[in-house]
């Protein structure tokens, strides 16, 4: 969702430079405005898309809440509403999750291969959750949330993996930095694109009013 995002702010940045603002002679403005409705329209499109999968994602994670079993004990302490998870995740219930002796290669070859990047060899969140069955369910999708993208590449998983198992900190510091680093990373990806639809659609009226209205 994060590469989608970043796709469609990418498109607008590569619009002319000098048409940051409205123009004030009608030809030009005529042209601003065209350029600038359907360069937004594409990443508009973009942003679009997303929202569904977005909320289902979200309401996906949420119905986690009070899932399976866990071992209790101290938590993760992060503002968890904001990170949009239902609930803090034990400290306990990650490591289990880490402490997985399955190499993702494994776990890709033994999940399910019915999507299009499950058949190219990423770690799917299906292939995940499959192999970390006997763990806490919402602690096994934090850690997969952590990856880069909607699915792993194998070496980018298996190497982000190893480094948690290898963290001494009781707090579980690597994992933390990691996934406030993640969030931050997706949700300013999807920011950036709504500020630039915003700014694309305000360029477009004021273009317009020139171009096609003005006296």
């Amino acid at each position: 969702r994060a590469a989608a995002a970043s796709r469609g702010a990418r498109a607008l940045k590569m619009a002319d430079p000098s048409a940051l603002s409205a123009a004030t002679n009608p030809e030009v403005a005529q042209a601003q405005f065209f350029l600038w409705f359907f360069g937004g329209s594409g990443a508009a499109g973009i942003g679009v898309g997303q929202i569904p999968k977005l909320y289902d994602s979200y309401k996906s994670v949420q119905a986690l809440k009070g899932e399976g079993t866990s071992l209790g004990g101290p938590t993760l302490g992060l503002p968890v509403a904001l990170l949009g998870y239902p609930e803090d995740p034990s400290i306990a219930d990650l490591k289990q999750v880490f402490e997985n002796r399955k190499s993702v290669d494994q776990m890709i070859n033994e999940g399910p291969q019915d999507t299009y990047l499950a058949q190219r060899g990423y770690l799917t969140q299906a292939a995940f959750m499959a192999a970390n069955a006997k763990c806490n369910p919402l602690a096994a999708r934090i850690v997969f949330d952590v990856f880069p993208s909607a699915a792993g590449a194998p070496e980018e998983a298996q190497a982000l993996l190893d480094s948690f198992r290898d963290d001494d900190s009781e707090d579980l510091a690597v994992f933390k930095a990691a996934l406030i680093g993640a969030k931050i990373k997706g949700n300013s990806a999807f920011a950036t694109l709504v500020f630039i639809l915003g700014f694309a659609a305000s360029v477009c009226i004021e273009s317009a009013q020139v171009a096609f209205f003005s006296s």
